[in-house]
C-alpha cells in the first residue's frame, strides 16, 4: 500500500464480508448470525478496512466490558482470588474464530490480491488505537502470529485445535482402520456399551423449534457444559443464548434413551469441513454409556456420508478429542496490554495460571 492511498478503519455490524471470505460463506453467516444476540458485556462487531470506500480487510471483534479476570484462571486460582472479582475488570478487543465455527485460521480477512499481512497490521492498528480498551488479545496459527512477536505484545500457545482428517477415506471402517489398536479397542467398548443400553443417535437439522422439548434439554445440556468447564469463555452468554442456539442454522447429532435425550454435539457444515460449534451432556447418563464418544464418531460418519474430508472439534479442552484427532494445529495468543504495570503482572504471573494456557511460545518451537 502506498502512502497516498485513502484508508479508512472503522466498526460496522453487516459489511460486505462475503467477498472478503471466499470459501468461508457459512462461517461469516455464523458469525453474522449472532451479532444481534450481543449482550452489554459481550458486543460482537467486525472491524472493518476500506480503501476509498470499497471493503478490502475486515476482522471480527468480540468487546469484553468490564469482564471479570480471575474467571480466566485455571479453577483452583479462580476459586482463590474470587474475592477479587469487583476489583480486577478488564475491557478486552477479542480477536479470535470463536464465532466463525472455531477455524483453525486466521481470524483476519483480506480482499482477492490484497497484502494480508499488511491487512492484518492495518486493522490491529486500528484496535490499539481503541479508546476505553485495556487489552487487544489475538489468536491466530502459528505461522500469522510472528507478526506480533515485537512491539510490546506477549505471546504464548493456547489450546491447539483438534481436526480429524478424511481425506481418501469414504467409510467409517477405514477411519478406523487408520488407528492404533488400543484405539479401536476403546472404539468397540465405548459403542458397546452405548448400544447395550438402548441408546441411538439421531441427526437434527436446525434451526429448532422455539417451543421444542428437544431444545429445552439442549438448553438444559449446554448450561451444564458450561457449569463444567476448566476453561472460561467469556461470551459464552452469547454463543449459549437459547434464541440464538435455536434459530442457528446447524447439524445436530442427538443422543438418547428411550427418547430422552442425554447429550448431543452440533456441527456447521462449510464447503468441505464439518466443524463442531456446540455440545452439551447430560453427565448422570450420559458418561455411564460413553455418550460423548459415540457423537464423536457419530459426526465422522456423518461427514463420510456427505463426502467431506475434514472434521474440526474445536479447541483441545478434553482427552476424548485428543483421541479422536489425527491433527492438532497449533494456535498462539498474542496480546498487548496498554498499561505497563499490568503486562508486567501478566507476563510474570496471570498467564501461565491461564485456563486457556497450553505452553510457552518460543521461536522454532
Amino acid at each position: 500500500m502506498s502512502a497516498s492511498e485513502v484508508l479508512c478503519a472503522s466498526w460496522e455490524n453487516y459489511p460486505e464480508v462475503d467477498a472478503l471470505g471466499g470459501s468461508k460463506h457459512e462461517l461469516i453467516a455464523n458469525f453474522n448470525h449472532f451479532l444481534p444476540y450481543s449482550s452489554k458485556k459481550c458486543i460482537l462487531s467486525w472491524a472493518v478496512l476500506r480503501r476509498e470506500g470499497r471493503l478490502i480487510g475486515a476482522a471480527p471483534v468480540l468487546r469484553l466490558i468490564q469482564s471479570p479476570l480471575h474467571m480466566m484462571l485455571v479453577p483452583r486460582w479462580r476459586r482463590r482470588l474470587s474475592w477479587l472479582s469487583s476489583l480486577i475488570r478488564k475491557t478486552t478487543l477479542l480477536v479470535d474464530t470463536s464465532f466463525l465455527a472455531y477455524d483453525a485460521a486466521s481470524p483476519f480477512l483480506a480482499a482477492p490480491g490484497e497484502d494480508h499481512s499488511e491487512i492484518r497490521q492495518q486493522l490491529c492498528n486500528f484496535l490499539l488505537r481503541e479508546r476505553n480498551v485495556d487489552t487487544v488479545w489475538i489468536a491466530e496459527p502459528e505461522d500469522e502470529a510472528w507478526l506480533c512477536s515485537s512491539g510490546g505484545w506477549d505471546q504464548f500457545l493456547t489450546l491447539p485445535i483438534a481436526r480429524i482428517g478424511l481425506d481418501k477415506i469414504y467409510s467409517f471402517d477405514e477411519y478406523l482402520a487408520g488407528l492404533s489398536q488400543k484405539r479401536r479397542r476403546n472404539y468397540r467398548k465405548e459403542n458397546q456399551a452405548f448400544i447395550a443400553a438402548g441408546a441411538k443417535i439421531e441427526c437434527v437439522e436446525g434451526p429448532l423449534s422455539r417451543d421444542s422439548k428437544i431444545l429445552r434439554s439442549l438448553i438444559k445440556f449446554l448450561r451444564a457444559s458450561e457449569a463444567r468447564a476448566t476453561v472460561y469463555a467469556p461470551f459464552n452468554n452469547v454463543m449459549i443464548n437459547p434464541s440464538a442456539f435455536a434459530t442457528q442454522k446447524q447439524t445436530l447429532l442427538v443422543a438418547s434413551i428411550c427418547n430422552k435425550p442425554v447429550g448431543f454435539i452440533a456441527f456447521v457444515h462449510a464447503g468441505e469441513v464439518f466443524m463442531q460449534v456446540h455440545g452439551g451432556l447430560d453427565y448422570q447418563q450420559s458418561e455411564l454409556i460413553f455418550a460423548y464418544h459415540n457423537l464423536i464418531y457419530a459426526g465422522i460418519r456423518e461427514a463420510i456420508s456427505r463426502g467431506l474430508r475434514l472434521v474440526t472439534m474445536g479447541p483441545l479442552n478434553n482427552e476424548t478429542k485428543r483421541r479422536a484427532s489425527t491433527e492438532l494445529v497449533p494456535m498462539v495468543v498474542s496480546v498487548k496490554n496498554h498499561s505497563l504495570i499490568d503486562r508486567l503482572l501478566a507476563r510474570n504471573w496471570f498467564y501461565p495460571r491461564m485456563g486457556a494456557y497450553f505452553a510457552p511460545c518460543r521461536k522454532g518451537a
